[in-house]
Order: C-alpha cells, then structure tokens, then sequence
C-alpha cells in the first residue's frame, strides 16, 4: 500500500492553511532571535563587554560553536562574566513559551546557532561551512564572515 497527500479522511490536505502555518512558524522564528539577541547583547553590556568573537565550523554535520575571546572598550581581552540569563527557546505547538537559563557562554552560543540557522540554513550540512562571527554590544550587531566547503567529484568521461 502507498501512502500519498491525503489526510486520514481521504481528503486532501488544506495546502494553504499549511502555508500559512510555516510562515506564522517563520515569523515566531525570527521574532524569537530578536527577542534573545536583545537579552544577551543588555546582559552583555552590563558586565561591561563590548565585543565578543565566536568561531564556528559546520564540518561532518555537527556544527560546532566555539567562543573564543570577548573584550571590554578599549581592546582589553576578559573573561566572560559568570552571570546567567534566560533564554527562549523554541514555541511549543500551540505557542506555549519554554525559558531556559543558561551562562553567557551558552546564551551566545544559542543565538549564533540560531543566527547562523537562519541566515545560513546549510552551513552545517555535509563539508559544511566555516567563519567567525563577532558580536558588537554597542550597536547590537551580529556579523559573520563565512567560507563554504565543496568537494568537487569528478566523474570519468
């Protein structure tokens, strides 16, 4: 037995009402990272940090995310501060809200993710891509540069 579009009815699906869906999806996506680019980027003014350099690498699919320096004004490199934030995370289906408190660390961690998953959606998949992404605190910027990995494969003529 094959299964196609129907629903359990025999009916065809609402295509429309699933359209719609995916993009209330996408808009309380992208309202999510502003929302938590906002806290971490005030938590990180705060602590006095001004700005912070975040290298990532997609290789093998597993997308790794490694903070790697954050500094005050003047250039002077410091340690995170330890302070904890709360975050959101995804909506539940029926737009429920779940906060997780997490370290700065882990708070920059997820909004680069998130960052990287919507302005770069593949740079996690197969060779993967690879950058750094800064974080400004004053103006409230992200910004990336990114390399993208491609094997080539070439067939015999």
């Amino acid at each position: 037995m094959t299964k196609d579009f129907e629903s359990a009815a025999g009916s065809p699906p609402d295509v429309a009402h699933l359209i719609r869906r995916t993009v209330e999806d996408d808009r309380r996506d992208a309202a999510r990272l502003v929302e938590n680019k906002a806290i971490l980027m005030a938590a990180l003014a705060r602590t006095g940090v001004a700005t912070v350099c975040v290298n990532f690498d997609g290789a093998d699919d597993a997308g790794q995310i490694e903070v790697v320096g954050s500094r005050i004004s003047d250039g002077t490199a410091i340690d995170l501060p330890r302070e904890r934030i709360a975050l959101r995370l995804h909506d539940g289906p029926y737009g429920q809200q779940r906060m997780q408190d997490q370290t700065l660390s882990e708070a920059i961690k997820t909004v680069v993710h998130h960052a990287l998953a919507r302005t770069d959606r593949g740079w996690k998949n197969h060779e993967g891509s690879f950058g750094v992404v800064m974080l400004y605190v004053a103006d409230g910027a992200i910004r990336r540069s990114i390399s993208v990995r491609m094997t080539e494969i070439l067939l015999p003529s």
